[in-house]
């Protein structure tokens, strides 16, 4: 990527440097049909990577960062389970049962307990400082008990680590986890 010139904007298929100029991004094109509802069709110049030809020359270990981007959690974690950079944030979304996400998943299809584990895989995988107050609200809505089991794990992890979680809850299985 550097002998191509490119900066760190060109990972991105949101902006200008690295997104697809035909489908600006979004990897599929609108075909109108007058009297019917507007069809979609897989962008031509790209076809669906959403991003320039030259950012998908590049690759890592033989993937360009749109391969990347359609592997699960638990795929990437094989593949980069060396990476000290990726790997940590990696297996917090694992342990907490988000392997099976598509890295590259938009925010819109996720569940608001998938949004709130991904941010918490991200705590726990950032330098502990300790001392902190993290609100939960229904993080168990919709988890499968095991699933419940890895949460109650995870915000464990946090007291241990000096901080404190509150979670606003329904579920017995968390009540029972809890300190106060």
């Amino acid at each position: 990527a550097t002998r191509a010139g490119l900066g760190a904007g060109a990972v991105s298929f949101n902006g200008k440097a690295g997104r697809c100029e035909e489908c600006e991004g979004l990897g599929r094109g609108k075909i109108g049909l007058h009297l019917y509802e507007d069809a979609a069709r897989t962008c031509p110049a790209c076809g669906g990577a959403r991003y320039r030809p030259e950012v998908l020359d590049v690759r890592l270990d033989g993937r360009t960062i749109a391969d990347v981007l359609a592997m699960s959690v638990d795929e990437a974690l094989a593949a980069f389970e060396d990476d000290p950079k990726i790997a940590p944030t990696l297996e917090a979304m694992a342990q907490l049962g988000l392997g099976y996400l598509a890295l590259g998943a938009p925010s819109t299809v996720l569940s608001s307990g998938e949004a709130q584990r991904i941010r918490l895989a991200t705590l726990l995988a950032a330098p502990k400082r300790g001392g902190s107050l993290y609100c939960f609200d229904e993080p168990d809505r919709g988890l499968h008990p095991v699933d419940l089991a890895r949460l109650a794990e995870a915000f464990d992890r946090l007291v241990a680590g000096g901080d404190t979680v509150l979670a606003i809850t329904h579920s017995p299985q968390l009540w029972a986890a809890a300190d106060h």
